[in-house]
């Protein structure tokens, strides 16, 4: 019979744990993945995150014995059952690029995943006063993070690549959509000592229908609950309207007002932006 939880440190080590099994599954799949890849950058990305992925299991086992724990796994039942998707896009009968596409999709779900996860446990860990374990978890947040944002890159140019062949995309289109990404600025945190980058904001726009600062803050990331009182006016979250501006047109009125829309929203959800 499990022992009972009656602490954060137990809850934490809980997380740990079921980190450490699906880091471990990761790295008995992820070679799988990467041979099933017709494209080489995605090849690649994947064979590089595999170097990450192992040196992530170190990391975990540094995390416990900085907790004084065994390292010991318990049974990740969510990787297990995103890594049997993956292994049903790999097995999909489709054209190239699209069984690329679909391998990207299910390596994005097993990235978000992770995301939640070690953002999860960092935060623990943060209010445990246990420094040395959340940058351990942090470090890992942010390989994943950008292991998500070169996946979305890759599928945007794939997905290109699947409208030429069928003659439906317009070239200039391509780049103008493609250019966001490729300006510098939004390869920096939101907030710094924060992992959450402003190229997120711009991908939360295009791909997941996020049409508000608030989407952004509290839907793709967790910043407007866990630093709060780091974003009490407009100016603090004109960034964040910033990246979006370039994704969903919007001229320098509007990110203005949906900068000043924040404190608001924020209010809305239980949350005083503007007095915390």
């Amino acid at each position: 019979m499990p022992s009972t939880m009656s602490t954060v440190e137990d809850l934490l080590v809980e997380q740990i744990r079921d980190l450490y099994d699906a880091e471990k599954q990761l790295v008995r799949a992820l070679p799988k993945m990467a041979k099933a890849a017709n494209s080489e950058e995605l090849r690649q990305a994947i064979e590089d995150h595999l170097e990450e992925t192992t040196n992530q299991v170190s990391r975990l086992e540094q995390a416990f014995e900085q907790l004084d724990k065994p390292a010991k796994s318990k049974s990740c039942k969510a990787m297990k059952g995103l890594i049997d998707e993956g292994g049903e896009a790999i097995e999909e009968d489709a054209e190239v690029p699209i069984n690329d596409l679909a391998l990207i999709a299910a390596a994005q779900r097993v990235e978000h995943y992770e995301i939640s996860a070690y953002g999860t446990a960092r935060a623990m860990a943060e209010h445990l006063g246990e420094d040395q374990v959340a940058s351990l978890l942090e470090e890992t947040e942010v390989e994943e993070k950008a292991a998500d944002l070169k996946l979305t890159e890759i599928a945007m140019s794939l997905m290109q690549d699947a409208k030429s062949r069928g003659g439906e995309a317009e070239a200039g289109e391509d780049v103008h959509r493609r250019g966001a990404f490729e300006r510098p600025e939004l390869a920096r945190p939101i907030l710094p000592g924060h992992p959450d980058l402003l190229a997120e904001a711009a991908i939360a726009a295009r791909l997941e229908q996020a049409r508000s600062v608030a989407d952004v803050l509290l839907r793709r990331t967790r910043l407007g609950l866990v630093a709060a009182p780091q974003l009490r006016t407009a100016d603090s979250v004109a960034p964040v309207a910033e990246a979006m501006a370039g994704e969903l047109g919007w001229d320098a009125r509007r990110v203005r007002q949906e900068a000043e829309a924040w404190p608001e929203a924020a209010s809305a959800e239980g949350i005083d932006a503007a007095r915390a």
